[in-house]
Formats: C-alpha cells, sequence, structure tokens
C-alpha cells in the first residue's frame, strides 16, 4: 500500500507531498519548505513515521517547489531528480527568486539527476506527473485522489 501525506508550505502555499510505502521507502515531491518550522515538520513526520528517505523529485522546477530542496538535498544526503527538459528552470532558481524579491534561505543543489520518464504516474485529479517505481501495477486511493501506474516494467 502507497500512503502520501500532504503538506503546504510556503507563502504560495504549494503542495509537498511525502509518499510511502509499507516497506517505509518514501520519497519527498516539490519540497517547498521555506520557514524552519516547515523544515522540522518534514523531519518530524520522516522520523515519527520511521521512513527512509530514497529520493528528492520535482514535478517541475517553479521556485515554490524548490525552496526546501537544498534543505532536504543537505540534510538526507540526497541529489534532487528532476526532468531534463527542466533544467534550466532549476537552474535559474536563484534569478528567479530575486525577480519576486523571495529572499533564499538554501539554495538548492547544483548536482541533479535526471528522471526516467518511463517510471510516471498520473495524479488524475491533477493532472501531474508524479513517480515512485515500487508503486507499478498498482492502484490505490487516497481522499479524493486516486493513483495509477501508467507503465509497467
Amino acid at each position: 500500500m502507497i500512503s502520501i501525506q500532504k503538506f503546504v508550505f510556503n507563502p504560495f502555499s504549494e503542495n509537498t507531498y511525502v509518499v510511502f510505502n509499507e516497506e517505509k521507502k518514501a520519497v519527498i515531491i516539490d519540497p517547498g519548505m521555506y520557514y524552519e518550522e516547515e523544515e522540522k515538520a518534514i523531519d518530524k513526520f520522516i522520523i515519527s513515521n520511521g521512513l527512509k528517505l530514497e529520493a528528492i523529485w520535482h514535478t517541475h522546477s517553479h521556485l515554490d517547489h524548490m525552496f526546501g530542496t537544498g534543505y532536504v538535498s543537505r540534510k538526507y544526503n540526497l541529489d534532487p531528480m528532476i526532468f531534463e527538459k527542466d533544467l534550466d528552470t532549476y537552474q535559474n532558481f536563484e534569478r528567479v527568486c530575486a525577480m519576486y524579491g523571495v529572499p533564499i534561505r538554501n539554495m538548492p543543489p547544483e548536482k541533479v539527476q535526471f528522471m526516467d520518464i518511463k517510471k510516471v504516474l498520473v495524479w488524475e485529479k491533477q493532472s501531474l506527473a508524479y513517480f515512485c517505481s515500487w508503486a507499478c501495477a498498482r492502484t490505490c486511493s487516497v481522499s479524493s485522489l486516486t493513483i495509477k501506474c501508467i507503465n509497467q516494467w
């Protein structure tokens, strides 16, 4: 069974998700934590549920989805995973923050890994692409959200 915990973070009210399975393997999707108390909320959830964070995934690299990337990357020793076509947006985080007048608390790392498009899951209700390789060939519902694997391997 796949479990999902949603957090709403930062001044943009961005949705961050921690997705985990029964083996306690977890990924964080769009780590938008801007404030220290938001970072603490993620850490508390991970620790209190005994999760092993294995990946940082970006659906896309807008600033509100990246505020916590640097923190999570350093704390859990993980490289963020992004779409290759999103690299330019990722690399312009500092410039975009300056454009919006948003001070940077945690710079995201320069080093990234590119996503394997073959492992796409679709969150039908929100029409966002997500990744979760251990959920393949499963369908599950969380609240009114259905997650379904569109590729089986």
